[in-house]
């Protein structure tokens, strides 16, 4: 194992498992010693292999059982996991489960996790303190010190040393994009020739031009401090306009990029998206992002991306224009004050913030109806959502939970909008009040990042000396209750996700009930675990079908349209049937109709 896996492994010493009593390790499944040679594990495979061997389970009169081959295959996981040297070593520092997470990282239980931290030692979570402190002050003692040079103290000591950890870092962030942008094209996969790579070299590239763009910026401003007079102004920001420029040419493809839903192609065009010719599919995919279906999580996240990259273009705009009149200020063009320099900061600050607002006040009376539909002085609109007002009676339990899910989300969104807004605003108020002349210390421009520092300092600590098997069993009853979810900070946006501890119902499970009792949950775990496509049958009705002609075998014949289970990809995304409302075709349109309606709503 090299040496950085060795030292990872000793600060995170207390997330693995101690002690573990989930069986025999991969040498008592061998019957061999840890110091075995490749020669003995072989030898001992070999035994026992043979002696599980269906042909000698038969001459022992009796017959392979699931036991008999799940215990093979563990048998087979050993002999390969320790005849490597280099997967013996890791075996041998983490363990069964810590290998098998170090191969998977997705596997990783956070339940887990927390509980393994809460009954390690006190020396091995104070390693997890100490790495956060030597972070904290790697991240926090050179704007200290440049604060306190900038105040006139520390005058010896010029401002590119104190920045000495931030020269290393960029030189560590140069030699990763380097290493990104000589990584080869990835191929497309066979199964998949639709596959798009997210992440191409042109991406790479515009991303290292970014980085190097900021970097000049910084080193020239750094110098001019310094005392480099025969730098101009103007020709220090050269590098900030290009690189704000390389920000704008990247979002606004994002910005402008069509987002459809496969009911609203079918809307447009008046017919089912199977019945579509080839040039219409085409001239959709030239223009459109295309997410299916309307209420899915893909489809809020597209338009939720596409809302991101407006806001990025509109605090590019920003800045640039708070750069422009800063450098006519400092070349004393205009001698403006340094509070209207950044008017366009306040400007657009305080519209976020009361945006922010606005949807914390609306989505919060949203979720209050929802949670109190007879309460008939709260109004609500779920027309930004997708969801009818009148189909608000008419939903399932889980379907109303699933909105109100949506709604919370929103919520929390728009409560972390505007505390970002005023946060930021802050900070920038601090800083132009120092540079026009207030009469304190720099130190408190560092005052709201610091304090922010500070309580995850206090959290952490709680965390470290008060983490306790007592505290894990707490934690768990009250969080990993019958909704699942996470240890508060730890579970985050997951937290209403399922515990992984509920076991999944089977597909004999399900079958065994009626339809006419199930719920649409239910009807779409058994649907997926026929291998049927769900996410085309937005109405209940559709999965109800679907389920019916499922256990009747007659998948392809009718079920979400008239391409049937097999038809294939008809767009650059994966295959959706479409559903039955949205299978029959109405009256065609015009072309020039169609091309009107498209043109208005691509970018």
């Amino acid at each position: 194992m090299s040496k950085r896996a060795r030292l990872a492994l000793w600060c995170c010493s207390a997330f693995l498992e101690h002690d573990s009593n989930d069986g025999p390790d991969y040498y008592d499944l061998l019957s061999i010693s840890h110091s075995a040679t490749p020669a003995a594990i072989k030898s001992a495979y070999k035994k026992k292999s043979l002696a599980m061997h269906p042909d000698k389970l038969a001459q022992q009169g009796r017959e392979m059982t699931e036991d008999d081959r799940t215990q093979f295959i563990k048998v087979k996981d050993a002999y390969e996991t320790l005849m490597n040297p280099k997967t013996r070593a890791v075996y041998d520092s983490l363990g069964e489960k810590g290998y098998n997470w170090y191969n998977d990282p997705m596997s990783i239980d956070r339940k887990e996790l927390l509980h393994n931290f809460c009954t390690s030692s006190l020396f091995d979570r104070s390693k997890i303190l100490f790495l956060f402190c030597c972070i904290f002050l790697i991240v926090t003692l050179p704007p200290v010190l440049f604060c306190i040079r900038a105040d006139g103290n520390i005058t010896s000591v010029p401002f590119s040393a104190i920045l000495t950890p931030l020269w290393l870092f960029d030189v560590f962030l140069f030699y990763v994009h380097i290493r990104s942008i000589m990584l080869p094209t990835v191929e497309p996969p066979e199964d998949n020739p639709n596959w798009v790579d997210p992440f191409p070299r042109s991406v790479r590239i515009l991303d290292f031009l970014s980085f190097l763009t900021f970097a000049t910026f910084t080193i020239l401003a750094v110098g001019k401090l310094d005392g480099w007079d025969d730098l101009s102004v103007s020709i220090i920001f050269i590098p900030y306009f290009l690189y704000e420029s390389i920000k704008f040419v990247t979002a606004v493809p994002k910005a402008f990029l069509g987002v459809i839903s496969i009911e609203e192609i079918e809307e447009l065009y008046k017919k089912s998206v199977f019945d579509m010719t080839p040039e219409e599919r085409a001239d959709v995919d030239a223009i459109f992002t295309v997410i299916a279906p309307a209420a899915s999580n893909e489809y809020r996240e597209g338009i939720k991306k596409k809302s991101e990259a407006r806001s990025s273009i509109l605090w590019c705009l920003t800045r640039t224009m708070v750069a422009i009149f800063l450098v006519l200020n400092l070349e004393d063009t205009i001698e403006w004050s340094y509070w209207a320099v950044f008017a366009p900061f306040w400007a657009i600050a305080c519209c976020v913030c009361c945006t922010n607002c606005m949807g914390v006040v609306q989505n919060s009376g949203e979720l209050t109806k929802l949670e109190s539909p007879d309460d008939p002085e709260i109004g609500t609109n779920y027309g930004s959502m997708g969801v009818e007002g009148e189909k608000l009676d008419g939903m399932t339990a889980e379907e109303k939970e699933e909105l109100k899910q949506i709604l919370g989300n929103k919520l929390q969104d728009s409560t972390s909008g505007c505390c970002g807004a005023l946060w930021l605003a802050g900070f920038v108020a601090l800083i132009v009040g120092r540079i026009a002349g207030a009469d304190y210390s720099s130190v408190w421009i560092l005052f709201p990042f610091l304090f922010f520092m500070g309580l995850i300092f206090c959290c952490i600590c709680y965390g470290v000396v008060g983490a306790n098997e007592e505290a894990f069993r707490k934690a768990e009853e009250e969080e990993f209750g019958e909704n699942g979810g996470g240890f508060g900070a730890f579970g985050g946006a997951a937290g209403a996700a399922p515990s992984a501890s509920v076991p999944e119902p089977t597909l004999e499970e399900l079958s065994g009930k009626d339809i006419s009792e199930m719920k649409v949950k239910e009807m779409k775990n058994e649907l997926r675990l026929r291998g049927v496509e769900t996410r085309g049958m937005v109405e209940k009705e559709d999965i109800v079908e679907g389920l019916r002609k499922a256990r009747e075998g007659k998948v392809g014949e009718g079920v979400g349209g008239s391409g049937g289970a097999g038809a294939g990809p008809v767009f650059n995304m994966p295959y959706v049937p479409p559903t039955p409302a949205a299978a029959a075709a109405a009256e065609p349109v015009k072309e020039e109709e169609v091309k009107v309606v498209v043109d208005m709503r691509g970018p």
